[in-house]
């Protein structure tokens, strides 16, 4: 008769490899990440698995040079600017209007100041 040489110690280390692989083998089959379910599949020849590693590589690697090109335009902060001058001869003078906000306070300084920017708009209109 033959006897197992197995122990209990034995098949305890044997079942994490165990999870280990069926949580992989869970993934590839439920994710959403297109093409990783067609690179695990058991089922399917081994030429179509390398198609489909091939065809996901080579789409990870377009996109992840589109981003890096992406960045480094970014990055090297071009600026398109047109500048047109164009010169106007006679210039209008602006109308200047100095406001003061404060109804309830009227002292002597901003008295002093509105005669003396009306006396500026009477010399200025001459």
């Amino acid at each position: 008769m033959a006897t197992s040489h197995w122990t209990m110690e034995d098949q305890k280390s044997n079942q994490p490899k165990q999870q280990q692989q069926s949580l992989e083998s869970e993934f590839v089959e439920n994710t959403s990440f297109h093409g990783i379910n067609r690179i695990g599949d058991p089922d399917k020849p081994v030429w179509l698995r390398c198609l489909w590693v091939l065809a996901v590589g080579a789409c990870l690697g377009t996109c992840s040079w589109q981003i890096v090109l992406r960045f480094q335009e970014y990055f090297s902060y071009n600026v398109n600017t047109q500048v047109e001058v164009i010169y106007q001869s006679p210039l209008p003078f602006p109308a200047v209007t100095i406001c003061n906000f404060n109804r309830y306070v009227k002292n002597n300084r901003s008295i002093e100041v509105r005669k003396e920017i009306f006396k500026m708009g009477i010399i200025l209109s001459d």
